[in-house]
């Protein structure tokens, strides 16, 4: 007869078999609620023996550590392949719209299409190829007019990215007289990678953009300096308002200058490469446009101490009226000594 401690032993291993499986069951239940999930989000349907079993009667799934770890794997295999699904979907869906916009779809076609493809199942992204598919088709029957729309397209990226003439002219085949499928995949390809220029340096493009706000800011205030009739207009506090415009700009040009430095160096160095604006570096650009600033202030600053001090300063205009000046006078003089030999001659005479 089995002790009262085996008993209690057995005892309290049905008890623990009990507890195991009510929490096998519930990690069951939960894992085959997500697995029904995934197949309907991914537009599948069960083929496998085992993922049968899985979505079957809950009560004739054996609660098994393997069959556990089984379903583990499956919930594991579907995640992975819903990631794969909604990439593909997002890659057509953007290739989709791109390939609208420049065959210029009808809008109430695109939202039609849109509302009633959405998600990433199976059945949406096999749609979503054929539209392509079908668009790729029009594109090639375009030809021509497609090509010029991806050369307006890549001009106006060229445009935001401030290429110059030598970057510009290293794509030849935006120059090609030619109109074939070649031309028009590498114009594709072209567009496709100055969208992505600009994207990846975005910051540093918002940079430029507010650097030079503030630069034309800083130079049209110069310029109003330098003209004494606005010290007889200043109405409605001109000059105070002028004041607190130039604090800013002051503040702000130095603190843009360095982020903008500093990410332009950051760029260079991990890229290999040198950041153009209009062919060329960045940064020498910014400092040749302090450089010839300061030379021009210098040259104002000589012309204003000359007029103080009463000599006028040589221009071409005021060279030519000297020289003017100077050849009247001599010619003036020339002009009396013959007078003068004549009346001389005629006094002789008599």
């Amino acid at each position: 007869m089995p002790s009262a401690t085996l008993l209690e032993n057995i005892k309290s291993h049905l008890i623990d078999l009990k507890n195991t499986q009510i929490k096998r069951r519930s990690t069951f239940l939960e894992q085959k609620t997500k697995v029904e999930l995934l197949l309907a989000d991914l537009g599948e349907i069960p083929i496998l023996q085992f993922d049968k079993m899985v979505l079957g009667d809950p009560n004739q799934f054996q609660l098994s550590k393997s069959n556990l770890d089984e379903l583990q794997k499956l919930i594991k295999r579907l995640e992975n392949q819903t990631e794969n699904q909604k990439c593909m979907a997002m890659e057509l869906r953007t290739k989709l719209n791109s390939l609208w916009d420049r065959l210029q779809i009808d809008v109430s076609y695109r939202e039609h299409f849109v509302s009633t493809k959405k998600g990433f199942g199976k059945t949406v992204i096999q749609d979503l190829k054929v539209e392509v598919e079908r668009c790729e088709t029009l594109k090639k029957e375009n030809i021509k007019q497609f090509i010029e729309k991806l050369r307006c397209e890549l001009n106006d990226l060229w445009d935001r990215c401030h290429f110059g003439d030598r970057q510009r002219k290293q794509c030849q085949v935006y120059y090609s007289t030619e109109y074939n499928e070649d031309v028009m995949d590498i114009l594709d390809i072209e567009v496709d990678n100055a969208k992505k220029f600009y994207n990846d340096n975005i910051s540093i493009y918002h940079l430029i953009e507010e650097r030079e706000h503030l630069w034309n800011k800083m130079i049209m205030m110069q310029e109003q300096a330098n003209d004494p009739a606005r010290l007889w207009q200043n109405r409605g506090g001109q000059l105070l308002k002028e004041e607190k415009e130039r604090k800013i700009i002051q503040k702000e040009l130095p603190r843009v200058e360095r982020e903008l430095k500093n990410q332009l160096q950051s760029y260079e160095q991990r890229e290999n490469k040198t950041f153009y604006y209009r062919d060329e570096r960045l940064i020498d650009f910014m400092e040749r446009q302090w450089d010839e600033l300061k030379s021009n202030k210098k040259n104002l600053q000589q012309t204003k101490s000359k007029i103080q001090t009463g000599i006028k300063p040589q221009t071409p205009l005021t060279a030519t009226r000297s020289k003017r000046k100077i050849v009247a006078t001599s010619s003036n003089q020339a002009s009396k000594v013959r007078k003068i030999g004549m009346d001389h001659k005629a006094v002789v005479t008599k």
